[in-house]
C-alpha cells in the first residue's frame, strides 16, 4: 500500500469524521477509533477496523470486536471494497459509513437497577461492567452473557439485557 494511497484516504475520511475520532493505518488495515477523553488513561471507546484488501469490516466496543451476526453488520455498515488509486472514493465512503453508525448508536445500558448491581452475585447470568469507556448510560450496569454491547439510537437495551430487566 503506498504511502501517497493512504494520505488520500486519511484525509478523505478524517475531514468528514467527528473530531473525537482518530485515523490510523497498520498492517494493510484502516483503523478508526473514538479514544478516552482522559489524558490520564489510554484506550478506544469505539472502534472501525477495515481492511484493505476489503475482506472485513470490524466494529469494537469496550475492545470487544462485535460478532458477525451482529445486527449492525447487516443493517448498518456498507460492503467494502479493496482499496486501490480507483476505489479510494468508495473505500474512504466505506469507513466514514461505518464511523457514523457506530458513532450514532447506543451502548447497550444492560440491567442498571441499583439493587442489581449492588447484589450482581446474584445474578450468575450476567457480569458486572464497571464501564472505564465513559459512557455515560451505564458507568456501573450488568450485562447478559449475550449482551449486544451497542444497539440502535432508539433503544435503551439490547433484546438479552431487556429480556433479562423484564423478568426482575
Amino acid at each position: 500500500m503506498s504511502s501517497d494511497l493512504i494520505k488520500v484516504v486519511s484525509d478523505q475520511v478524517q475531514s468528514r469524521i467527528p473530531p473525537s475520532w482518530k485515523f490510523q493505518c497498520t498492517d494493510g488495515r484502516i483503523k478508526v477509533g473514538l479514544v478516552l477523553r482522559n489524558p490520564r488513561k489510554s484506550g478506544v471507546q469505539r472502534a472501525v477496523n477495515v481492511a484493505c484488501d476489503g475482506s472485513e469490516v470490524l466494529v469494537q466496543i469496550h475492545m470487544e470486536t462485535l460478532p458477525p451476526t451482529h445486527w449492525l453488520y447487516s443493517h448498518g455498515l456498507m460492503t467494502p471494497v479493496p482499496l486501490s488509486p480507483q476505489t479510494a472514493r468508495e473505500f474512504s465512503n466505506v469507513v466514514v459509513g461505518a464511523v457514523f453508525a457506530v458513532h450514532f448508536s447506543k451502548i447497550c445500558t444492560g440491567v442498571d437497577l441499583p439493587e442489581c448491581v449492588d447484589q450482581w452475585y446474584k445474578h450468575p447470568e450476567c457480569t458486572l461492567d464497571s464501564n472505564e469507556f465513559e459512557e455515560p448510560e451505564c458507568s456501573r450496569t450488568l450485562r447478559t452473557g449475550d449482551c449486544q454491547l451497542l444497539v440502535p439510537q432508539r433503544k435503551k437495551r439490547c433484546t438479552s439485557c431487556a429480556k433479562y430487566f423484564e423478568r426482575l
